[in-house]
């Protein structure tokens, strides 16, 4: 009952982690399980968005990708504001390697 309790207060946090550089607020200052799983997987999303900044500039692909991320991003923030957890294929793995307590 507590669980769905934290949650139910800090999921908006979470779901700014996913908002850019945003995640790094959550990820240093909360104690709370839910909103470090969201902001661990918010900075590895934030890391890929200003590596595939610099494949914009191939005019396919990187539009695709790009797009791609957008819409994971957008995935991830309705996850979190329901209060779910996802698990983002590759981006979880190494969200995992991340430990700031």
């Amino acid at each position: 009952m507590q669980e769905i309790n934290n949650v139910q207060k800090n999921y908006k946090i979470s779901a700014l982690s996913y908002l850019w550089i945003t995640c790094i607020i959550p990820l240093i200052f909360s104690k709370d399980e839910f909103v470090k799983f969201h902001a661990k997987q918010g900075l590895i999303l934030s890391i890929i968005q200003i590596v595939s900044s610099f494949l914009i500039i191939i005019p396919v692909l990187g539009w695709i990708f790009k797009i791609l991320i957008i819409f994971i991003t957008f995935l991830a923030i309705k996850s979190a504001l329901s209060g779910g957890k996802w698990k983002i294929p590759y981006i979880y793995e190494l969200s995992q390697r991340i430990n700031i307590k």
